[in-house]
């Protein structure tokens, strides 16, 4: 992995003038410590986007696990900046036996631990972890999946770089994942001053995952959102692991490996396609050939007999 100078290189000039700076931080925890332990507030005044947003976040993981019953069996999650738990308890608990929730603010957290009470009782919302996301480690080899929306754009490339580092190890082994769903600008970035919030382009948070040796298994658009709104894309991220063993491996690691086996087909379609175009060509080429070939025949023998005609008309002038 590259050292922090390489990394740093290829962030964009913003974030460079960003790094190193403590103030950075301190905006975005005084704007949630003012901000209502409410679904609107949670979501910036914005409330009727939670129903689609659920919505397509459970049936995104639905697709991805499509082959179990859920919840599955003996699996567990960790939801990144869980706020009061609403994703948690719409998306979460339908998919995983267990939770775990994760929030800077411990009044957010406390507030979800309230309102899902029950889940608390029975055992299956586990922990809450109460840390800067910046400055947080989950335990190691833990969780089937990590969901990270609308978090991680309040880090800088190298914070978040480290974070997601951090994230990779509390995955359990050759199967576990991580599932991002962020905001995506149209072109540039874009840095939100109430909050301190980034948002980057497609592209650059491809880079980044990149960086932190994550391998975009695919990413798509919510097309459920509405369009007055930023871009929201899912990320399914997978560590770099070739010695997964396809029989260990979860829905998403096969069909990450799915994946790789189409491209390779589609390359192999790709070469199947061109060598056909070369054969037509040769044998267009071979055809035109043999055409050349019969008209040269035909003119010789068109000479031969005029020769013959010659001959003929010759011998009975002598006569």
């Amino acid at each position: 992995m590259e050292d922090d100078k390489d990394i740093r290189d290829q962030v964009l000039s913003t974030e460079q003038m960003i790094e190193g700076n403590s103030e950075w931080y301190e905006r975005t925890k005084d704007f949630w410590i003012k901000s209502p332990a409410t679904v609107s507030g949670m979501l910036g005044a914005l409330p009727h986007v939670a129903p689609p947003d659920e919505k397509d976040s459970l049936n995104y993981l639905k697709g991805m696990y499509r082959h179990r019953a859920t919840p599955m069996t003996g699996t567990i999650a960790l939801d990144i900046g869980a706020g009061i738990g609403r994703v948690t308890e719409k998306v979460l608990l339908k998919c995983f036996t267990k939770v775990d929730i994760h929030d800077q603010n411990q009044n957010f957290l406390n507030k979800a631990w309230g309102r899902l009470s029950s889940y608390v009782k029975s055992g299956r919302l586990r922990n809450k972890f109460a840390s800067p996301l910046q400055d947080f480690t989950p335990p190691e080899k833990e969780y089937d999946l990590i969901w990270i929306q609308w978090v991680i754009g309040y880090l800088p490339s190298m914070d978040l770089i480290r974070c997601l580092n951090r994230m990779k190890a509390a995955l359990k082994p050759g199967k576990g994942v991580i599932v991002i769903k962020e905001n995506c600008a149209r072109d540039e970035e874009i840095i939100d001053n109430d909050d301190n919030y980034i948002i980057r382009s497609v592209e650059n948070w491809t880079k980044i995952f990149n960086k932190s040796e994550l391998h975009v298994v695919s990413a798509r658009r919510d097309e459920s959102l509405p369009k007055s709104i930023m871009p929201v894309y899912f990320f399914l991220l997978s560590p770099n692991d070739d010695s997964v063993d396809d029989d260990e491996s979860e829905i998403p690691m096969k069909e990450m490996k799915k994946s790789k086996a189409k491209m390779q087909e589609l390359k192999m379609r790709k070469e199947k396609s061109q060598t056909k175009k070369e054969r037509k060509r040769k044998y267009d080429d071979d055809e035109k050939c043999e055409d050349e070939i019969e008209e040269d025949e035909e003119d010789e023998e068109n000479e031969e007999e005029e020769e013959e005609e010659e001959v003929k008309v010759g011998q009975k002038k002598d006569k």
